[in-house]
């Protein structure tokens, strides 16, 4: 996945993989499947059926204003969801072992 231009997957762990290496990924959708919505509110890949998944290939390796959009909506999710970055690792750190 490290190597990869364009990360392909339906919904597995391979899907949150490659969005917590910031790697452009599309999710393959099927009719009558859904993933939790927490994953689909925050924007963070591109949803193609297999009928559009090559053109969705191209247009995700090419379009760099849809690759930074999906980029803004990774860190926003990783920061929500996984304080990552840590913009406050010294304040929790103190706060753990009781220093003010």
């Amino acid at each position: 996945m490290y190597i990869s231009d364009v990360v392909v997957s339906f919904f597995s762990t391979s899907l949150i993989d490659s969005v917590l290496l910031n790697k452009p990924t599309i999710r393959v959708t099927f009719p009558g499947t859904e993933v939790p919505s927490l994953f689909t509110e925050y924007g963070i890949f591109l949803e193609s059926t297999l009928e559009y998944l090559h053109n969705n290939v191209i247009k995700l390796s090419e379009d760099k204003l849809l690759q930074e959009n999906l980029m803004k909506n990774r860190n926003k999710f990783m920061l929500d969801q996984f304080n990552i970055p840590n913009h406050n690792a010294e304040k929790q750190l103190k706060s753990l072992i009781g220093i003010n």
